[in-house]
């Protein structure tokens, strides 16, 4: 079975930091400040595909992992991620952060520390519509081949505000 490997995206926990958006905002409006994102999400996806071979993926929410994330007002991230281990059984650890927005549609997060394989710094467009909170990258990497160089690989996350 394969386990989790480096891999550069918003975090699994990013996804929670993106998740922290604000009800009834919307990657449109043109008035998004980083307050905006306050508030406590759960990931119910977070799909990390291949570019190379795109059959290959994982989702390790869907794997029976959780993520969930309190963002304050000030962009501070925290959170707790449980991802499934074939050899280690489920690992669960909190995690830490700060996010910034870049601009109406894109925010950065920058995790303190990085916690590989999904928990690194690296940005994400965006779009929120109700409770939900969707984060995309189509430029990211995974070492899929655990060959320690990352592969071009794309994310998509997306959490439910509580």
């Amino acid at each position: 079975m394969r386990r989790f490997r480096k891999v550069r995206l918003p975090g699994l926990v990013l996804f929670v930091a993106v998740a922290l958006f604000g009800a009834g905002c919307t990657s449109s409006d043109s008035d998004i400040t980083i307050a905006d994102f306050a508030g406590v999400w759960d990931a119910a996806s977070y799909l990390v595909k291949s570019k190379d071979n795109p059959a290959m993926s994982m989702d390790p929410i869907a794997l029976g992992g959780s993520m969930t994330a309190t963002i304050d007002t000030g962009g501070r991230l925290t959170g707790t991620a449980s991802i499934p281990d074939p050899a280690r059984g489920m690992l669960t650890f909190p995690f830490a952060g700060q996010l910034t927005l870049i601009d109406q549609g894109t925010i950065s997060i920058d995790f303190q520390p990085d916690i590989p394989p999904l928990l690194t710094d690296d940005t994400a467009r965006f779009s929120l519509s109700g409770s939900t909170l969707v984060l995309e990258n189509d430029n990211t990497t995974f070492d899929w081949d655990s060959d320690g160089t990352p592969d071009p690989s794309t994310f998509r996350i997306e959490l439910r505000r509580r």
